[in-house]
């Protein structure tokens, strides 16, 4: 195993985002290369493209590089106050290192802040997840987006920010709600958005869930962490839990479960409502250096929640109360 020294300790390597081993390669039905392909832009001129091809994510991965390494050099300005307690000139530099493209044409890095990484994550959970709900027809299956009001936090917070403890949270919600006797299956997936115009991220969920589960997560609306709360206030959310059914679901399963970046989002005042530009932009840096070093420390159970299904034999399989809705 290969250890390295962060400020929690020393960490193993190989147990960072997720060993692509454990689920097989997706055959074709479900294979996101044969069955995700661009589409013309929609009404409000958003491109729809195909499934990232591997020269775009190395390319991206080398844009990585280089932020990271003017954030090791001093070149790139870091944020006020720079968090070198959590992140150091030695962390952005093997980042960096494990960014590069491996000699020999090898796998790249184990790592979600790796895109060229992040790619074949993509490929292989998407896939099992795709097999895993055409196998069981009479499910019937929503897509929900979670974005609680507190969930809002400041740029400079992020480096101390552990996922987990937030997925934690919306499970004890979903304890309280009735989770143990709901039928179905849920997969719960972390990812967060970054407003310039405020320093701020915002942290939400998107979930694959069927059966009882997603009459459950329509219940969560009347907890007051999930009230629209003012218009007028930075960080106004207009649906703070919005429940869409399944269409398209080789494109809609790949953008809830496991985009490969975090968007920057300005926020503006229109009409006396904060918005959201709905443009997806980069994260700006010092701030994309910053959450590359984040992404990178964590692992598949950080981000990802699985209820009703487990990881086993290659494929996605379900388990317990979830085989009621099969």
């Amino acid at each position: 195993m290969r250890f390295e020294k962060t400020a929690a300790g020393y960490g193993d390597l190989d147990d960072r985002a997720f060993k692509l081993k454990r689920l097989y390669y997706p055959q074709y039905p479900y294979n996101l290369q044969h069955q995700l392909k661009a589409k013309p832009a929609d009404e409000i001129g958003r491109d729809k493209g195909g499934f990232e091809q591997q020269r775009t994510a190395r390319a991206e991965d080398r844009l990585r590089r280089e932020t990271l390494k003017l954030w090791a050099d001093g070149t790139l300005r870091p944020s006020a106050p720079r968090p070198v307690k959590i992140y150091s000139v030695h962390d952005a530099r093997d980042l960096a290192i494990r960014l590069k493209r491996p000699a020999g044409g090898g796998p790249p890095a184990q790592t979600f802040a790796s895109a060229a990484y992040m790619r074949r994550f993509r490929l292989r959970f998407v896939g099992a997840v795709l097999k895993l709900i055409r196998d069981n027809p009479a499910a019937e299956v929503g897509l929900v987006t979670i974005i609680p009001r507190d969930w809002r936090i400041r740029g400079r917070d992020l480096p101390a920010i552990k996922p987990k403890q937030y997925l934690e949270r919306f499970r004890q919600q979903l304890v309280r709600a009735g989770l143990k006797d709901a039928d179905g299956w849920l997969i719960a997936f972390l990812h967060g958005d970054y407003d310039p115009s405020h320093d701020t991220y915002q942290l939400h969920l998107h979930v694959v869930a069927t059966g009882g589960l997603v009459p459950l997560l329509r219940q969560l609306k009347a907890l007051p962490i999930y009230r629209r709360g003012d218009p007028t206030a930075p960080g106004f959310v207009r649906q703070p839990i919005r429940v869409l059914s399944l269409k398209d679901p080789e494109r809609r399963v790949s953008y809830y479960l496991g985009q490969a970046f975090w968007p920057s989002k300005p926020s503006y005042m229109k009409d006396g409502v904060w918005r959201r530009h709905p443009r997806r932009q980069r994260i700006p840096n010092p701030r994309l250096a910053e959450w590359l070093m984040w992404i990178d420390r964590q692992s598949f159970g950080d981000l990802l929640m699985l209820r009703g299904c487990r990881i086993g034999g290659g494929t996605l399989t379900l388990q317990g109360n979830a085989s009621r809705t099969a």
